[in-house]
């Protein structure tokens, strides 16, 4: 078509060229009657001029051969030839070319969509057991994307997995939207069940987590623990109040590792016990509200941290029958366990040296482990350690003498476990000129709990402070002059550690994972239990 517009301009154009001359040509006067004079033939002999002469100019030759010009190449065919579109603007299309072009438009997306889902094919797998990525783009075009689940709770529609303790089968589906045509993609993803770490080793790490305080888990903790008690639930209305429990989704992260997640219900001044557990109906409210929770998040189990039964300290409920309902309260929840999930654990938090307030060999029926608290046992009113391996004039009380007491009691020491504690109590001494080294004096200020990090960080870095050590007692303190400091360190961590290996108890427990932000004393503890076998 241009060719030949390309012509007819041109044949137009030398028209017109001779059209114009043709006008401006001088034309001959027809009004002088005069005759024309013919020409005149020349007298004499005509001489010949010679014919001019090429000027000579030297031709200069090039200093570089010229180049023949190439032809130029066929261009190539496109090995997957796209139709575009046509330029035609819709507007001026019939309606039967309007409808081919739309076609056009939408083949086109289809492609592209097509293109996208076997990209899906190619990177979402048929089972896993991390989080997937699902992309609500692809690409730079107009396409989105929508995931969905059929089963949130195991895989949301962002990709974030949440494993239980059983594969799961869940069905994604993706609905993919253009400007023209929505294509659908589904796919079934078998999420990979939890392998919770075995409980049959010869030492176990047990690790209360105070979830008002959790910020995140150091790099290869997961590695040192075995069960996390989660702290704390409440007892409101006569059921569990999980909302008490802060960040438990990023806590319960740790199960995907193998860890147990328990839930501890209590603490130290927690009401509603007495209360809970006091008549036969009372007690299976509490337990069902207790089974809702565990289905609800998937915890491993229960401890119970009663502070403490048939005793009204911080102001707690109580009555004389604390002590039986407690036991009866213990053994119906082991019957409610073994009927929904053998493999749950039942656990308490005693106090260390207080045996008689429980039924100590009737317990040992029903509940899986019994963690001793072998730490907050100093002397009233005078300095002394707080969380000693064993007696000594500077002791009330110590974790070894626990045991011994909760033995005689009934209960197994091959599931009991001793406190390790992640924190020190730091007083201030009345008459620093009594004392060379700050033990067994009377202090002035409330003891007051600080962190190991705190220690590490605030106090020994100071080097104003003597450490002190109690052979009998196999603990450590420290001592500026005024300030007095019980506490834990790698040492006093490793004699436990040994004891529970020679004691032939289960392991060791300690309050809390958040204390210690340099991860000493946690790494103390897994590298005493894994080099001799633990």
């Amino acid at each position: 078509m241009m060719k030949k517009l390309f012509y007819l301009l041109l044949i137009f154009f030398f028209v017109f060229l001779l059209s114009g001359c043709k006008e401006d040509l001088p034309q001959p006067d027809t009004s002088n009657d005069t005759p024309i004079e013919e020409p005149k033939e020349p007298e004499g002999p005509i001489e010949e001029l010679d014919e001019p002469k090429e000027p000579e100019v030297p031709i200069e030759e090039p200093d570089e051969p010229i180049e023949e010009p190439k032809e130029p190449e066929e261009p190539k065919e496109p090995e997957v030839p796209i139709e575009e579109p046509k330029e035609k603007d819709p507007s001026e299309m019939t309606d039967e070319e309007f409808e081919e072009y739309l076609q056009q438009l939408k083949d086109n997306e289809q492609k592209l969509m097509e293109e996208i889902i076997a990209t899906f094919n190619e990177t979402i797998p048929n089972e896993t057991a991390v989080d997937l990525r699902l992309p609500n783009r692809v690409g730079n075009n107009n396409i989105i994307i929508i995931w969905n689940s059929n089963n949130p709770t195991a895989i949301t529609g962002t990709g974030v997995i949440v494993r239980k303790t059983y594969d799961q089968i869940v069905t994604l589906s993706a609905t993919l939207r253009g400007s023209y045509i929505t294509m659908t993609y589904t796919k079934d993803v078998i999420i990979n069940k939890i392998v919770l770490k075995s409980l049959n080793k010869d030492k176990l790490t047990f690790a209360y987590l105070y979830s008002d305080t959790f910020s995140s888990f150091l790099e290869g903790d997961f590695a040192k623990i075995d069960v996390i008690n989660l702290c704390f639930a409440e007892i409101t209305a006569g059921k569990i109040n999980v909302n008490t429990v802060k960040r438990i989704n990023e806590i319960m992260v740790a199960r995907s590792a193998g860890i147990r997640v328990v839930l501890s219900i209590g603490g130290w001044g927690t009401d509603g016990f007495s209360d809970a557990v006091l008549t036969s109906a009372s007690r299976k409210v509490f337990i069902d509200s207790i089974i809702d929770a565990i289905e609800q998040y998937e915890f491993d189990g229960i401890d119970l941290d009663w502070e403490y039964p048939a005793r009204g300290v911080a102001g707690i409920k109580y009555r004389p029958e604390d002590k039986t309902n407690f036991t009866l309260f213990c053994q119906e929840l082991r019957e409610a366990f073994d009927a929904y999930n053998p493999e749950l654990l039942l656990t308490a938090a005693v106090p260390g040296g207080l045996p008689h307030l429980y039924e100590v060999n009737k317990l040992n029926g029903c509940l899986n482990y019994l963690h001793l608290m072998s730490y907050d046992l100093s002397k009233q009113g005078v300095t002394s350690h707080h969380t000693a391996l064993h007696p000594s004039t500077n002791t009330y009380s110590s974790a070894s003498q626990a045991v011994e007491a909760y033995a005689k009691a009934g209960f197994d020491k091959s599931r009991m476990t001793i406190g390790c504690a992640f924190y020190g109590f730091k007083s201030t001494v009345v008459d620093p000129s009594a004392t060379a080294n700050g033990m067994n004096v009377a202090y002035t200020s409330p003891k007051g709990n600080i962190s190991y990090t705190y220690i590490v960080n605030n106090i020994l870095s100071t080097g104003t402070f003597i450490e002190y050590y109690d052979e009998q007692a196999m603990a450590y303190w420290l001592y500026d002059g005024t300030t007095f400091i019980s506490y834990e360190n790698i040492k006093s961590i490793n004699s436990k550690c040994d004891y529970a290996k020679k004691a032939g108890i289960a392991g060791v427990m300690f309050w809390d994972y958040n204390n210690d932000e340099t991860g000493t004393l946690l790494n103390t503890i897994y590298n005493n239990f894994s080099r001799n076998g633990g």
